[in-house]
């Protein structure tokens, strides 16, 4: 039996290689997310395009954000204002729909960073 005595586990550099894993998986996460949201307006009655150029990543503290830029009419086409009830209009839920799917694809989306990671730390694929 042999036991290998350095590695970043030892020598202090885990820390840094998991926060490295840990902003690129986010990161991933994040811009496939961008991309299920606006893959998600192709149901949309009368697409401009316009809509779906403005769906955006935003690194924020602690993370990312997907927004739509705060375009004023974006909560309308989600259907979460007044103004649906009254125009009739239910909405899209490209938002919700992007979420569940980022959610139920979420491991095989990190399983890259994971692998290059892992040999980072000394173990193996």
């Amino acid at each position: 039996m042999s036991v290998k005595t350095s590695g970043p586990i030892l020598d202090g550099t885990a820390p840094e290689v998991t926060a490295e894993f840990l902003e690129e998986s986010v990161e991933a996460l994040a811009e496939r997310g961008r991309r299920l949201v606006q893959e998600n307006t192709a149901v949309f009655r009368h697409p401009t395009g316009h809509y779906r150029s403005a769906i955006v990543t935003e690194a924020r503290p602690g993370g990312y954000a997907i927004t739509d830029g705060g375009l004023v009419y974006g909560p309308w086409l989600a259907g979460t204002t007044r103004r649906n009830a009254s125009t009739g209009f239910p909405g899209y839920d490209h938002w919700e729909e992007a979420a569940r799917e980022l959610d139920s694809d979420m491991v095989r989306i990190v399983t890259p960073q994971l692998r290059n990671y892992r040999r980072k730390l000394g173990g193996r694929r």
